[in-house]
């Protein structure tokens, strides 16, 4: 799924305008970025949480040449999914077929 997908659900459940419907999508991306560039968690009920973690400095080995490379410190998002969610993917469904 895409971007453009989840604006065209916005488009036929809320009967928006394409633009309108862009903008409320973008809205809520830049808020939720905005969020962990401060260092806060955000937190969507049922959805779930997105927030940060700073990942130390490190030395790593290239797998092909075998020389280590210096990886600086940086900060990564991290995703942890709500219990309806997991219970919604982790549903079984008849059309699976194994």
């Amino acid at each position: 799924m895409k971007k453009a997908d989840i604006i065209k659900a916005i488009i036929k459940k809320h009967g928006l305008a394409v633009r309108q419907a862009a903008a409320i999508l973008n809205t809520c991306l830049d808020e939720i970025v905005s969020g962990l560039t401060k260092g806060e968690a955000v937190e969507l009920r049922r959805f779930g949480v997105f927030k940060t973690k700073k990942q130390k400095a490190r030395t790593i080995i290239h797998p092909k040449t075998g020389k280590p490379i210096k990886c600086p410190a940086r900060t990564i998002v991290l995703f942890e999914a709500s219990s309806t969610v997991e219970a919604d993917i982790n549903k079984p469904s008849r059309k699976r077929k194994y």
